[in-house]
């Protein structure tokens, strides 16, 4: 009887190892780095390890010891294996990892239906594994994770950062491969982030000899250690030429010292492995060579099908190989005892048997309910001649994982594209479907390449558009705007285009356009997408032409004019529903009502839309809700408020590759910095943003020129401010969109232009805020930075104090302090008993927003005004950690402590999980602290003092 489980040792069922394991010589540098992680994880802390190294080094070994010592440390264990067909399962790493854990299982109820976009997956996986950590400290090892399928791939790079607070270690065992994966890449990216990389090196001859003593059971001596230098320092391939020879009774031992003897000694692997075949039944070895086929676990009723006999009289077989340590059970399943085994038999192969197999096997899968993509894969190790069925079977599978996994979807479409010849009639559609998963992928160069050339060898009108909208909306969320203006008018200069798609084509069109400052014709081509849009039913189009025209009458501070604009998106997103509430109107309604000075209708609107956006599963805009949201919070001067939301921002952009969004994000970031006086992080961030411009993404003049500028005036280069901000000045005022909204930004204008002597740039700063503001009489920050603009241009303390005045209703905190210093400096002069008063007023509204480079400002004209009042911007050092806290970094704090998860702090606090995450991360520097648990146990010490 068939007792795989009787040989699968209980306590790490993935990494299954023959009863007499030879010793890990040579590794203890490994070891005692293991068990300084997993010993600061069961306390907390998490992390991430890579043990890196070619196939039989011993990496499993190492992820075995390591989960024994996990389960010692009373931490729980999940583990898991990736094979190459893993691809054909969106998730099925990371799932079947978790779903193994030990000593207490992980509750995956729902996940293992992968039906929804690919980011709400990995946020329900992500909440299962926070939900489960609550209790103790998780280890989650996944051997040869370079072959993880995409979608987990995908969730490792966000759940590694995401869940470093959380008791959660991570421990991958990784084979370089030549060719890129998802999971090498993964591993790649997160070794650069902070992995920690424990390379394996081949075991010194040191190591080598006390290996070959205890396989042998003697001292080597010089012709054991011959034999044993062809091994390269690789443990698992000198325990196999070692066993093959003690096997075939080719090892004398005398006086306690081995001795090779015999004419056949196996000087290669593929030898030895032979040599150790030869010793089994017939049975057992056609059952290995069959089972090498399957290229993954596979159970006996599998195999017997694929040699045409009953299961029953497999199980003799079965235990035998079973005995001889070449497989293991897993379950009900078998497996080879290490990869290099199953590649060695299967290598062994004749090409015309192995063609066979394939072809058998091709079949049992598919009887199994097997996945397309295995299927296909044994379809086309066949050889045989009928592609069709491979190519439809390639196709199946395409379809089934690409709302998941785009870029397997991809790679499954360009096989079959190989597969067929040029003249094919699928070849168009097949092309087309390529060209848009590839652009779905972020595999932008690859997919203009393949559809570049498929333009050129002609396809009709319907054809050629629908191939160049889709690579349009992929560069347009890529930020290449330039290249989107190319492709929407060449597919518009086909008079045979759908008018569904025509209007699509112009829509995304005319958003290309604002980003090249094409702002005349965007509004036409908008106005245009908006009616055709109507006028065909495509209500998406005309929901996106809607907003695009907002963002024009913005720019020419036609402000109610915006907001009725972005209503009417709204209003038929909303009736309509579908696909037209996935281009999320309101996020332009919030920007536009922020610009009237509605911040809090605004904030309501940010926090509403953006779990929205999570329960639509549109991830594309999930860095505009961070952005927008971000703007206000900085505009209202809660500073750190603000940086969270953009690091959370800029971290989704770039998991999402819409690195367009990068652009604006650190921009804001960068304005954050130039407050806190924090400027080499300011020239960090513009540096980035500068880069992904060099790198051909294009975005609004306003994103970024503004902050270099800000930049150049906070380091002394007024004069190199000016002549960065030479075409945002010269366009005044005919685009108003920097005012419109940052009305603060007209003071600083003038104030650049006057340090260098610009009076015209300073004048024309002054007449565009005026313009603006009499075009919007009842918005009272346009009225105070008008009056702050001229106060500065004439220098007069009245029209300052005015500014000031209107001000006082505005929601604009930062702005408003800066109208109440330069208030404060004119009436020197004239009332000097009003300066104190007013320059403690603009700083207090400093410190409040956590802006210490201007409160620094400020306490220096009060020194010189000889003010003994008490300094309240402590940035010496003076202050406590706790004291260091905002007040939404306290909020989260508290409910962390009472054992919430991201997501549930998120839900209460009306945040995003990633805002949630950045918070954390500020407490934990604040407090000098890595995690979870060391957060709970200060904050309990701590609460009467938090509190007070």
């Amino acid at each position: 009887m068939l007792n795989a489980g009787n040989r699968t040792p209980d306590l790490y069922r993935g990494y299954e190892m023959p009863v007499a394991e030879s010793p890990l010589v040579g590794r203890d540098h490994v070891l005692t780095d293991l068990g300084i992680a997993l010993t600061a994880a069961a306390g907390g802390v998490g992390g991430c390890l890579v043990i890196s190294g070619p196939a039989g080094i011993g990496k499993s070994r190492l992820l075995g010891v390591a989960a024994t010592l996990a389960l010692q440390l009373k931490m729980s264990v999940a583990h898991g294996r990736a094979t190459e067909l893993d691809r054909a399962s969106p998730l099925i790493t990371l799932l079947s990892a978790l779903g193994r854990c030990e000593p207490q299982g992980m509750d995956l109820t729902g996940l293992t239906d992968v039906a929804g976009t690919r980011f709400s997956l990995i946020d329900r996986v992500g909440e299962a594994i926070e939900d489960y950590v609550r209790a103790r400290s998780l280890l989650i090892v996944i051997d040869d994770a370079q072959w993880a399928d995409e979608l987990s791939a995908l969730a490792l790079r966000v759940f590694v950062p995401a869940l470093s607070s959380s008791p959660v270690m991570w421990l991958f065992g990784r084979r370089p491969v030549p060719v890129r994966s998802p999971g090498q890449d993964t591993i790649d990216h997160l070794i650069v982030e902070d992995a920690r990389l424990l390379p394996l090196d081949p075991l010194p001859d040191k190591a080598v000899a006390e290996l070959c003593a205890h396989v042998l059971g003697a001292h080597p001596d010089a012709t054991v250690l011959a034999l044993a230098a062809r091994g390269g320092g690789n443990p698992f391939l000198l325990e196999q030429l070692f066993a093959a020879m003690r096997d075939a009774g080719q090892v004398f031992i005398s006086d306690g010292v081995a001795t090779m003897a015999g004419d056949e000694l196996p000087f290669s692997f593929l030898a030895a492995v032979e040599r150790r075949m030869r010793m089994l039944s017939p049975d057992a070895r056609r059952l290995l060579e069959v089972g090498s086929v399957f290229n993954r676990p596979f159970t006996v009723h599998a195999a017997a099908d694929l040699m045409g006999q009953p299961a029953a009289e497999l199980v003799p077989a079965a235990d035998e190989a079973l005995d001889a340590g070449t497989l293991v059970g897993r379950g009900s399943e078998l497996a080879f005892r290490h990869d290099l085994v199953r590649e060695a038999i299967y290598n062994n192969l004749s090409r015309p048997v192995r063609s066979a197999l394939h072809r058998e096997a091709a079949i049992v899968v598919r009887g199994d309910g097997g996945s397309a993509v295995e299927v296909a894969d044994h379809l086309i190790r066949s050889e045989h001649n009928g592609e069709g069925p491979a190519v439809a079977v390639l196709r199946e599978a395409a379809a089934h994982v690409a709302g998941s996994a785009p870029s397997t979807a991809a790679d499954l479409i360009l096989r079959a594209l190989e597969m067929i010849d040029t003249e094919d009639p699928i070849r168009p559609q097949l092309v087309a479907d390529a060209v848009l998963l590839l652009a779905s992928a972020g595999r932008l160069a690859e997919a203009s390449e393949l559809g570049e050339g498929a333009l050129r060898l002609g396809l009709d009108a319907a054809a050629e558009a629908g191939l160049l909208l889709g690579l349009a909306e992929a560069l347009k969320h890529a930020g290449q705007n330039t290249a989107v203006v190319e492709y929407t008018g060449r597919a518009l200069a086909r008079n045979e285009v759908p008018e569904p798609v025509r209007a699509e084509l112009l829509a995304i069109r005319a958003h290309a356009l604002l980003y090249v400052d094409e702002m005349e014709e965007a509004d036409r081509v908008a106005a245009e997408a908006a009616a055709r849009g109507t006028a065909v039913g495509q209500h998406r189009a005309s929901v996106f032409g809607l907003v695009a025209r907002s963002v024009v009458a913005r720019a020419r501070g036609n402000l109610d004019e915006a907001a009725e604009q972005a209503r009417q998106a709204v209003e038929i997103a909303d009736t309509v529903g579908g696909e037209a509430r996935h281009r999320h109107p309101r996020l332009w309604l919030a920007g536009a009502l922020a610009t009237l000075d509605r911040f809090d209708e605004a904030d309501v609107i940010y926090a509403e839309g953006h779990r929205e956006a999570d329960q639509l599963g549109t991830a594309w805009s999930q860095p505009l809700w961070h952005f927008y949201r971000a703007s206000l919070l900085m505009w209202g001067g809660r500073l750190d408020d603000a940086e969270a939301e953009a690091e959370a921002g800029i971290r989704i952009a770039e998991r999402l590759t819409a690195l367009q969004l990068s652009i604006p994000l650190r921009a804001l970031m960068a304005q954050v910095a130039i407050h806190r006086d924090e400027l080499g992080i300011a020239q960090l961030h513009l540096q980035k943003a500068q880069g992904l411009l060099a790198d051909g993404i294009t975005a609004a003049s306003e994103d970024l020129t503004w902050s270099w500028a800000l930049f150049q005036e906070a380091t002394g280069e007024s004069k190199a401010a000016v002549d960065t901000l030479a075409d945002l000045y010269r366009g005044l005022p005919g685009r108003l969109l920097l005012l419109a909204n940052d009305p603060g930004a007209a003071a600083k204008l003038v104030r650049i232009a006057q340090r260098v002597g610009a009076p015209a740039q300073a004048e024309a700063t002054g007449v565009a805020i005026r313009q603006l503001a009499d075009m919007n009489p009842s918005i009272a920050s346009l009225a105070g930075a008008a009056a702050h603009a001229e106060g500065l241009l004439t220098a007069d303390p009245e029209t300052l104090h005015r500014a000031v005045e209107h001000y006082r209703s505005s929601p604009r905190r930062l702005a408003k302090a800066s109208a109440i210093e330069d208030a404060a400096v004119a009436v020197r002069s004239v009332r000097r008993r009003d300066t104190v008063p007013l320059l403690e007023e603009a700083l207090g509204y400093y410190v409040d927003s956590q802006a210490p480079r201007d409160a620094a400002r400020v306490e220096r004209r009060l020194r010189e005004l000889g003010s003994r009042r008490v300094k309240r911007a402590d940035t010496t050092g003076g202050l406590t950690p706790w004291s260091t806290l905002t007040r939404s970094e306290l909020r989260v704090v508290r409910l962390v402590a009472e054992g919430l998860t991201n997501r549930e702090v998120a839900n209460q606090l009306w945040l995003s999980p990633h805002t949630v995450d950045s918070h954390l991360r500020h407490v934990f520097t604040k407090l000098a602290i890595n995690g979870r648990v060391e957060l709970t146990r200060m904050f309990l010490h701590q609460v009467p003092v938090v509190i007070s």
